[in-house]
């Protein structure tokens, strides 16, 4: 059975691991909702970061479902050892409920799909 757990290792926690993907990103993709942007690292799995404010979804409910969505379809991502942070804009509001979900899974996808090129 498979493990559907995402430890602490595999998160972005400390504003430096932040900064560093900010300052050094490798790779970006986005649509008018999402701002995914990464960073090769030396460690063999991908690490997660997410930024969801109280500006793009004002409801906590909104703003954890959000993550929830995020952090799944992250889970799925084949591991290429990348620190991923998606970025979630104001714009989200103007989606309907099961649209993120699809738009997250495009934007990990064209992110492999782009570090693998290279």
């Amino acid at each position: 059975m498979p493990e559907n757990s995402f430890p602490s290792s595999h998160r972005l926690l400390k504003s430096d691991d932040f900064n560093a993907v900010f300052d050094q990103r490798d790779y970006s993709v986005s649509n008018k909702s999402i701002l995914v942007l990464a960073s090769r690292n030396s460690l063999g799995f991908n690490r997660l970061g997410m930024i969801v404010g109280k500006k793009s979804l004002p409801h906590a409910v909104d703003r954890n479902r959000m993550k929830r969505h995020i952090r799944e379809c992250f889970r799925h991502m084949n591991q290429i050892g990348l620190d991923v942070i998606a970025l979630v804009r104001p714009s989200i509001r103007d989606t309907s409920y099961k649209k993120p979900r699809e738009m997250i899974s495009l934007l990990l996808h064209s992110l492999e799909e782009k570090s693998s090129r290279d």
